[in-house]
Parts: structure tokens; C-alpha cells; sequence
């Protein structure tokens, strides 16, 4: 599957093809796929191919990719046929250069001494200026202005799949289930422990209002504590009537509050809406622009 990431005012997909391009197959690469980025700027000129290539031809299929500052990061563990270089691109020059891989592994080359397992999602965490990875069973931290790795938490049991909604706030890692009546389950990096979540007073009673679906694939932090998850459906219609899928948007306000001098989240509902497509399509991606 193909990796959709916004910089600034482009997007990028790594390893896909695009339709109507002759040039999608890149017969340098055996993966058999190009790298694009469209500019929403000069979004007139369509999509353009990523170039000179990047360095490490994985990239453009494998890794865990994720946006800090002006500049993506590219994550890789050894465990694998997909294993490789843990690397850093520059939209300026598109180009990439090698950065270190965690502690205990080398991302593929010889001489490694742990086999590493990294797995998603990789999570930016301004306020302390690094990037958190999930390495085997522990939580790392990456950072990027000292190309250096520290180990946050070990033993980190966290979310239990790959595809849970997950971001980071503050320090606080949020992750979404859809049984729990807090809505979300709430891990702090500085105590190294899971806070008690509360849902606002006035809320308590009807929470279950604001999730209109079985499950969501997007957790977004749209800034100020606001938090949007987010999951797309079909629309059923009579045969014959135009087709339509729908993205289910649900905003939430998380804020750290103290009781009984220990910390704790409320989560105070915002809004529950649904955004129409005028086709039937499923949403596999979503980018905060």
C-alpha cells in the first residue's frame, strides 16, 4: 500500500502509480512504482514525479513515515524483507540522507546486533521537540535535532493494534476504542503512566451520540486540544440513484485537569457530522493540511 503525506503546501504519495501516467512503472526500481507530490499552490499543474530519486528505493513503498518541522522522517526496523535505513527527506532538495536507527539494531545492515521491530504509528511530539517510536515492546524517542535515541518507556504494552487511532498532545498519547466511555485511553510520556479519563458533566448521559460508527482510522489533533476522529461509510440507495459515501467526522476537546492533586483528561464532545462523496468510495487517508 501506497503512503500519503502533506508538507507544507504539497502532498506526496510514496509507491503508487498514477492514472494517465506513461511514466507511473519506474523501471529503475524494483518495486515497480514512482513517488509523486502534487502542490496545492499550483495545483493546475497536476502531479509531478519526485526527482533525482530517492536514495533508498524502499522508501517510496516501506516505512513509517512521519512529518516534523519541514521535513519527513522515514522509520525501519531488521525484522524483515521490508527492513532498510532509517532516513530523513528534504522536500527542498528531494533528497534523502541516512539518520541513525535505534539503539540495539543498525536498520538492516551487517553488524546488527537486536533484530527491530518497528510499528505504527510513529508520533511527532513538538513540545519536546522529538518523535516517538514504538521499537519491539518499548517506547523510544527520536531526536531529530541531535540525531539521537532515548528510551522512554520499556515494556510499553500501548495500543493493541497498528490500526487504532492514535496521536500524541502535549506529551499525552491518546488512543481511541470505541467501547470505553472516555472514548479514549490516555498514556502521559513524562509519568510514564495511563491517566484517568473523564468525560464532561454534561455529556455523561448521551456520549455515545457523538460515534456514528463500528470503528474509526484516523485520530487527527487539529491544534488547541481539539482532537477529530474520523471514518468513512456507503450509502445505501435505490437502484438506479447515484451512488454516495459518507466521512464521519467527531471533534472532541481534551484538556489536563487536576484532582485531588493527580492529573487527569476530560474529554468534552464538540461536534458529530457527517461529509458527503459524491461517489462510493472508502477513505483510507486522511492529511491535516
Amino acid at each position: 500500500m501506497s503512503t500519503m503525506v502533506a508538507m507544507g503546501s504539497r502532498i506526496y504519495i510514496f509507491g503508487d502509480r498514477i492514472q494517465g501516467d506513461s511514466s507511473a512503472v519506474d523501471p529503475d526500481s524494483p518495486n515497480k512504482r514512482a513517488s509523486y507530490f502534487l502542490d496545492l499552490a499550483t495545483s493546475s499543474r497536476g502531479w509531478k514525479r519526485v526527482d533525482p530519486p530517492l536514495t533508498h528505493d524502499q522508501l517510496q513503498l516501506y516505512g513509517h513515515h512521519v512529518i516534523f518541522g519541514d521535513k519527513m522522517y522515514i522509520f525501519r526496523g531488521s525484522n524483515s524483507r521490508f527492513s532498510g535505513p532509517c532516513e530523513v527527506f528534504d522536500p527542498q532538495l528531494d533528497q534523502c540522507r541516512r539518520i541513525k536507527s535505534p539503539p540495539g539494531g543498525d536498520g538492516g545492515e551487517e553488524g546488527g546486533k537486536v533484530q527491530l521491530k518497528i510499528t505504527p504509528p510513529v508520533l511527532a511530539d513538538y513540545k519536546n521537540d522529538r518523535i516517538m517510536v514504538r521499537v519491539n515492546d518499548s517506547m523510544y524517542a527520536y531526536y531529530p535535532s541531535q540525531d539521537r535515541w532515548e528510551c522512554v518507556v520499556e515494556a510499553f504494552l500501548g495500543w493493541s493494534s497498528s490500526v487504532d487511532p492514535v496521536t500524541l498532545v502535549d506529551g499525552v498519547i491518546y488512543i481511541h476504542y470505541r467501547k470505553m466511555m472516555g472514548f479514549f485511553e490516555a498514556f502521559d510520556t513524562a509519568t510514564k503512566q495511563y491517566l484517568n479519563v473523564q468525560v464532561s458533566p454534561d455529556a455523561v448521559d448521551n456520549y455515545q451520540y457523538y460515534l456514528h460508527l463500528r470503528s474509526y482510522n484516523a485520530l487527527l489533533h487539529l491544534g488547541d486540544g481539539i482532537l477529530c476522529l474520523l471514518g468513512s461509510t456507503y450509502q445505501d440507495h435505490e437502484p438506479g440513484q447515484p451512488q454516495t459515501s459518507a466521512v464521519h467526522a467527531a471533534q472532541f476537546k481534551v484538556e489536563l485537569v487536576k484532582n485531588n492533586d493527580t492529573k487527569e483528561v476530560l474529554v468534552t464532545p464538540i461536534s458529530s457530522k457527517y461529509h458527503y462523496i459524491n461517489s462510493r468510495c472508502y477513505v483510507l487517508r486522511y492529511l491535516l493540511l
